[in-house]
């Protein structure tokens, strides 16, 4: 593994602040940041009512801060501006900070450690939730990769490309750069390992393509490593109907607390049923209410109410008969978008329609 500059913050702040928030149990993310002498967010978190001001825990920050900053500044030389500008970072003085990154640029201006440097404001931006700079330093990043970032940071850089896509509901953008940093990840400032496999579900769930979710996710030994995520996955490829709704709550619940997955929850669960009924449906020009519902094992009651819902949303093209209890297809388009299987998924989809 490449050593990196800048690995301070971590997302870690984040996933502990949202954690709080949540719970309303304040009392870890506050250790959290006097232990890391962030006076600068225990004054924001205090401002904003989240928890209150206290003398003391303010006074062991700053003293802290004084015994770091004394012994970096015994020696004044390069490595001590780096230190410097490091400690700024992880405690968030902005103003201490660009004008530590400021001396370092003029001392050392190389395109790596421009690129931690970037990241580490990547991952300063979704602590504060400031999707303006978020979007700006993506750009920065993005610009150094064009400059000749090495090969390590480039990767580096896909998961975080990968999140930022993640975050902003670009879910075909953030699946194949999630995918792609899977061989030789390296980011674990950002995220664990077990998340980006998550992450990659998840998108790849989001922007469905049959085969290309197959070779990605059902056949990927990385992604294996994981079965606890694959439950759904693979009722979900394999058509089980049956167990689809229950796996799926499963899937859901693993992810009840991640701070990124979380808010898109219903989301996520709409987008799945629309994927499974359209799966089904694909097979049929026509097909009794009651059959359907008994293949996903649910009632009537609670498919229709669905099924209502996605065609207003213009999610399902169908039609229901509700005197003869009959859901006429029309136009379902397939969960295989792969060119080279379109002729083939044709075919079937004609020999099924002859068989029914």
């Amino acid at each position: 593994m490449i050593e990196i500059d800048f690995k301070e913050p971590t997302l870690e702040t984040y996933d502990l602040m949202k954690t709080a928030i949540r719970t309303g149990d304040f009392k870890i993310f506050k250790q959290h940041l006097i232990d890391n002498m962030n006076i600068t967010l225990y004054k924001k978190m205090a401002t904003i009512g989240l928890f209150k001001e206290v003398a003391k825990d303010i006074k062991k920050m700053q003293d802290g801060t004084n015994k770091v900053l004394k012994e970096i500044n015994k020696d004044d030389n390069d490595d001590s501006i780096l230190e410097l500008a490091e400690f700024y970072a992880k405690t968030f003085n902005m103003n201490q900070l660009k004008e530590e990154l400021f001396k370092l640029n003029e001392t050392d201006s190389n395109t790596s450690l421009k690129m931690d440097i970037a990241l580490c404001k990547i991952r300063m931006s979704i602590i504060l939730e400031d999707s303006e700079k978020l979007k700006q330093n993506i750009k920065k990043a993005e610009k150094l990769v064009e400059d000749g970032a090495n090969w390590d940071r480039r990767n580096r850089f896909k998961v975080y490309n990968g999140l930022y896509h993640l975050i902003n509901k670009n879910y075909d953008q953030a699946e194949p750069l999630l995918y792609e940093s899977l061989a030789s990840f390296e980011a674990e400032e950002l995220l664990s390992f077990d998340r980006v496999v998550m992450y990659l579900i998840y998108t790849s769930l989001l922007s469905y393509k049959r085969p290309l979710f197959y070779q990605n996710i059902l056949i990927n030994g990385d992604v294996l490593k994981y079965r606890e995520f694959l439950e759904f996955p693979m009722a979900l490829y394999n058509c089980e109907y049956g167990s689809c709704f229950s796996s799926l709550k499963r899937f859901i619940d693993i992810n009840k607390e991640d701070v990124f997955l979380s808010p898109i929850e219903d989301e996520f669960v709409d987008e799945m049923k629309i994927l499974c009924y359209n799966q089904f449906l694909y097979s049929y020009q026509t097909v009794e209410i009651g059959r359907m519902a008994e293949s996903f094992g649910i009632t009537i009651e609670d498919l229709e109410s669905d099924l209502r819902k996605f065609v207003f949303k213009n999610r399902l093209t169908i039609k229901i008969d509700r005197i003869d209890g009959i859901i006429h297809v029309d136009n379902i388009m397939s969960v295989s978008e792969n060119n080279d299987d379109t002729e083939c998924e044709e075919t079937l989809r004609y020999v099924r329609k002859q068989i029914i």
